[in-house]
Parts: C-alpha cells; sequence; structure tokens
C-alpha cells in the first residue's frame, strides 16, 4: 500500500545494489498508471485508459512482479486516488467519486473479483490503510473511517476536530500500529482502535448511487 505497510514506514529489508530493468510491460489504451502496490509477488496497479476502445475510463491491473505478464484487469467505475491498499484476500481501492464525494472499491485478488463499495460524503484525501482486517480511511470533513475488509462492514467512524489536532486528514493517511491509528491534519491525532469500536457509525452508505 502506500509507504508499502500499515504503518507507512516505506522501509524493506535489502534491495539492489546495481538495479538493472528486469521486465516492461506495456498497457494498451491506456495514458497513465498510478503508485503500484506490491504483496505475495504480485503488483496491482491502477491506470488511467481513455480510448473509444477501453472498457471503462479508469482500470486495475493485476502483474506478475516476477516477468511482468499481466494476470487479470477489471474497470474501475471511478477515479483512484493512489495506491490500492491490499490484505491476503482483499485489494481496496480509494477514489474520487463526484467532486464532493469518495468511494472504496473492494477486489478479490485471485481474478478481480468486485467484493464491495463503500461511499462516503467527502473527498478521499489519501489512499486507505489496511491492518489486521480492516480498512481506514480519512476524508476531506476531517473523518476517519473504519471498514471491515471481509464484507464492507462499517466499524465506526470518528471526526476528529480542530481543537483535536485539525480539521482535514491529509495524505499519507491514516497509518496504524497494533495499538494506535495515527491521522495527520494539522497536527497529529493518536486514536485507540478499542476506544472507537462503541462509536456511532455515520455519514456513508455502501451501496452505489
Amino acid at each position: 500500500m502506500d509507504g508499502r505497510d500499515a504503518g507507512h514506514t516505506r522501509r524493506v529489508d535489502d534491495g539492489p545494489t546495481e538495479p538493472a530493468t528486469a521486465w516492461r510491460t506495456e498497457f494498451d489504451d491506456v495514458r497513465g498508471v498510478g503508485t503500484p502496490s506490491l504483496a505475495d509477488g504480485e503488483l496491482y496497479v491502477p491506470a488511467d485508459a481513455v480510448t473509444e476502445t477501453a472498457r471503462s475510463r479508469y482500470r486495475l491491473y493485476a502483474l506478475s512482479a516476477r516477468d511482468g505478464g499481466v494476470r487479470w484487469q477489471v474497470p474501475l467505475r471511478v477515479e483512484p486516488n493512489g495506491a490500492p491498499a491490499v490484505s491476503a484476500d482483499r485489494i481496496v481501492v480509494g477514489a474520487k467519486r463526484s467532486v464532493k464525494g469518495g468511494r472504496l472499491v473492494c477486489f478479490h485478488p485471485r481474478y478481480g473479483e468486485e467484493q464491495w463499495l463503500y461511499d462516503v460524503g467527502s473527498r478521499l484525501t489519501a489512499p486507505p490503510t489496511v491492518a489486521e482486517g480492516v480498512v481506514y480511511v480519512g476524508d476531506w470533513s476531517g473523518r476517519v473511517h473504519a471498514i471491515g475488509t471481509l464484507a464492507g462492514t462499517v466499524r465506526w467512524t470518528r471526526r476528529i476536530d480542530a481543537g483535536e489536532g485539525g480539521d482535514r486528514s491529509r495524505p499519507p493517511g491514516p497509518s496504524t500500529t497494533e495499538r494506535c491509528i495515527s491521522v495527520r491534519s494539522r497536527g497529529t491525532r493518536g486514536l485507540s482502535p478499542s476506544t472507537l469500536t462503541a462509536a456511532r457509525s455515520a455519514g456513508a452508505s455502501r451501496q452505489a448511487p
């Protein structure tokens, strides 16, 4: 996911000392690609497809990280806003649904089947974060949403107001550890998942319009 892991550390164990091109993959009918996510030997790549022959304006590709072969591609009905968040059995893409609305779209990693949608009544300001079966995402109104990855069930929604560190959630989005969810806005606010479990769910619909 964005920043590689749920803490957005951008740290890896090792890397090549003399990097060289291992493979190159060309995308037909695609104007540009976004930041990919790497998980379990697969690359998940959001793309902007603009030609008349494209199945959809936007797409999500799954590639083999070993040789760049395309495993599958699926249409995205909304504009992605960053790298997908990937867990063992789900791929979650944050997207722009309208000028004032956001959406999370969840896919199965095997063949790209769409699993669920979660609509938000405000723009999503950063890519989602997945940890321990929950996806976290912040929106422009200053709320943080926690949604179960398996079925898209809302766990809780919490607004972080100006007195708690700011009124806007900004990239890189919520980061998580075992005991804390950190949200950066005009400051940094740490939230306890156990405290928020009983918080009131509000302001979103799981169904597409």
